[in-house]
């Protein structure tokens, strides 16, 4: 879990806490993360994981007031980061 993903989380809850979103009924929140294991099962590479995840974080954006920022860009990051540390281990940055 990375911080944006953190504090769009705390967010999300402080915000249930305060009233001002409900939270969704018991079926919903039993079988949302089922479907979610099960996307997240069926990513390919771990370029797949990294979209699921800017996706994620930009749901929780959605249903918050946390500042919007450029997901594509972030993700395109940590694609160059995944293939600096395929490339070698030892020296990526």
């Amino acid at each position: 879990m990375d911080e944006d993903e953190y504090d769009n989380i705390v967010l999300q809850v402080l915000i249930i806490i305060m009233g001002k979103i409900g939270l969704p009924n018991a079926s919903v929140m039993e079988e949302d993360p089922k479907i979610r294991e099960e996307k997240e099962d069926a990513l390919e590479d771990d370029y797949g994981c990294i979209r699921y995840q800017g996706d994620y974080i930009q749901e929780l954006m959605s249903d918050t007031d946390y500042p919007n920022f450029n997901i594509e860009a972030a993700n395109e990051a940590f694609f160059l980061w995944k293939k600096h540390k395929k490339k070698n281990i030892m020296t990526f940055i």
